[in-house]
């Protein structure tokens, strides 16, 4: 089956409007979703999502931080930055 080509045509129509939402119903078996490896990888990990479709997979977005001044930096930005740093894939490479 590895390599074969295989046409399927979905008969459901399950719409969510969350990412919770999509996964859940991903877990359950009702379907597949498009979200983002980070929100799946442990899902991926565990053998409870399968990666498929993956010529039609999105490219990376950049995302950058900006803030006025390493002297004076808000509490709560240095919590966003260090969630950030441990939650998203960071590729510190040049674009």
């Amino acid at each position: 089956m590895k390599g074969e080509l295989i046409q399927h045509e979905p008969q459901g129509n399950l719409t969510v409007n969350s990412l919770s939402a999509a996964i859940k119903a991903v877990e359950m078996g009702v379907g597949i979703a498009a979200v983002g490896i980070g929100h799946a990888q442990a899902c991926i990990e565990q053998g409870c999502f399968r990666r498929v479709l993956r010529d039609y997979e999105a490219d990376p977005i950049q995302v950058m931080i900006y803030y006025s001044s390493r002297n004076y930096l808000p509490a709560k930005t240095r919590v966003f930055i260090d969630h950030l740093m441990e939650h998203v894939h960071v590729d510190f490479s040049p674009p």
